[in-house]
């Protein structure tokens, strides 16, 4: 969301709705960098992660930015993981090729709600009233002067909120059927099967961009891949799979959690439908067996 904070010449100012309406839109124009409040609700425990960005609008570096803080490991912070459904909606950034190629090599399934239907964003639309009533309402009182501090100073609010260590101010969450508890004292109790990791920043990084790439089965039944996380080509068999033949083409994508250097692979069955595979690549050659594989090569040749 639009947050009604700007900073100009290292100063906090608030955007009063005297001055900032439909009938004064010039105002608006004259604000070059908007300050703008990202906001992710998690369905299971109710935990808040709040980001803010100072830009002239919305955009996919931002909303990459704010994904990998918001599901990477941070200092001070204890809620982290990867999610495997993002429920959102049709923004432009949202939207862009490069965030769906990243989504989709984390395994992460977006939702986008039907237009008019915010409601099904209910948490993280509540979740936008609590951060600007509990901790935009304060900084009239305790200005910042810059995003950075802006950040540094909700990350310390998001993380008493979340623990209910507010002084004079109940943030436990209430649910029908359930004693009120803290959010984090919910999300702890996540195991460790439950908790997808998020792989590094480069390599979520090398993946924006990333496409499916088409790889030919050769007549041992394999495949070769570069994957972002692998240091060299690896090899991953595909004789289990049903209708794949050698010098087959199917095509690939990295997968970023779970497995060892893991692919998703899409086949084209007989009948034209799509097939989807998950595989794990074979175990990394080390010198002795990459040794072995050229000598044998080169003994395969005839001798005189």
């Amino acid at each position: 969301s639009l947050c009604v904070l700007y900073y100009m010449r290292g100063q906090q100012h608030i955007m009063e709705a005297d001055a900032f309406y439909k009938n004064k839109l010039d105002n608006y124009a004259k604000v070059k960098l908007k300050v703008w409040r990202y906001v992710l609700y998690d369905h299971a425990s109710a935990v808040l992660a709040v980001r803010y960005y100072e830009a002239a609008g919305e955009n996919p570096v931002i909303l990459f930015d704010f994904l990998m803080w918001a599901w990477g490991q941070q200092p001070g912070r204890e809620f982290h993981g990867a999610p495997k459904i993002l429920v959102w909606d049709k923004g432009s950034a949202n939207t862009a090729a490069a965030i769906k190629n990243l989504l989709l090599s984390l395994e992460v399934t977006p939702i986008e709600h039907a237009a008019g239907k915010a409601r099904v964003k209910g948490g993280v639309e509540n979740g936008n009233n609590l951060v600007e009533t509990k901790f935009e309402s304060r900084l009239k009182f305790e200005p910042v002067e810059s995003v950075e501090q802006l950040n540094a100073a909700v990350l310390h609010w998001q993380n008493a909120f979340n623990a209910d260590l507010i002084v004079r101010d109940d943030c436990r969450l209430r649910r029908r059927g359930m004693e009120p508890t803290a959010r984090y004292n919910l999300w702890r109790r996540i195991s460790s099967a439950q908790l997808r990791i998020l792989p590094g920043l480069e390599i979520c990084r090398a993946l924006l961009s990333g496409k499916e790439l088409e790889r030919p089965v050769s007549r041992e039944l394999t495949i070769s891949f570069k994957h972002p996380a692998a240091p060299r080509t690896r090899y991953y068999k595909v004789d289990g799979l049903d209708g794949i033949c050698a010098g087959d083409k199917v095509m690939v994508r990295p997968l970023l959690i779970g497995g060892d250097c893991s692919l998703h692979l899409r086949m084209t069955r007989y009948d034209g439908e799509d097939v989807f595979h998950r595989l794990e690549a074979e175990p990394a050659p080390d010198e002795y067996r990459s040794e072995e594989r050229r000598v044998g090569k080169e003994c395969s040749l005839p001798c005189r």
